[in-house]
């Protein structure tokens, strides 16, 4: 609700009558009806003010347009924090992402593509449990046993 207007008028006296152009000054210093636009444009002045249905039109153009909730914005310092990082509407900032990507690195919780095994002769001398093996170095290895099995019981 709007507050009442405080503001002094010396144009209208209490028990007189208002005469129509008293009123209208009076009503000026409110606001001035001639300053009310249909529009919002980069064109618009400090002293307009936009009618209800331009108001409406200024906001759902911006609604689409793809802009940045900066409410749901998470920094680096509030990520792990009140569950942040298992938001739908939460997004993180640059060092935030960041941050976790390189707290993921140290402790290991991410498979790097240097600790990836290529072939089989990489699959039998690894030792550790940070390396994995490739697709196409797990079939070969698989292959290459059959084929040895092929081999040795084909004969009899």
């Amino acid at each position: 609700m709007a507050s009442p207007y405080t503001g002094g008028y010396a144009g209208i006296t209490k028990g007189e009558k208002a005469e129509a152009g008293k009123m209208t000054a009076a009503l000026n210093l409110l606001e001035r009806v001639a300053n009310k636009t249909d529009t919002v444009t980069a064109d618009s002045t400090a002293a307009q003010y936009p009618s209800a249905a331009a108001a409406y039109t200024a906001i759902a153009a911006l609604s689409g347009a793809g802009l940045e909730i900066t409410d749901n914005k998470v920094t680096s310092a509030t990520w792990g924090a009140n569950d942040n990082k298992n938001s739908d509407v939460k997004y993180p900032s640059c060092r935030a992402l960041e941050a976790a990507w390189n707290a993921a690195v140290i402790s290991g919780d991410i498979e790097l593509v240097a600790n990836k095994s290529r072939g089989i002769i990489d699959i039998l001398q690894v030792t550790g449990d940070k390396c994995y093996p490739a697709v196409q170095a797990v079939r070969d290895e698989l292959w290459q046993k059959f084929k040895m099995y092929r081999i040795f019981t084909a004969r009899k």
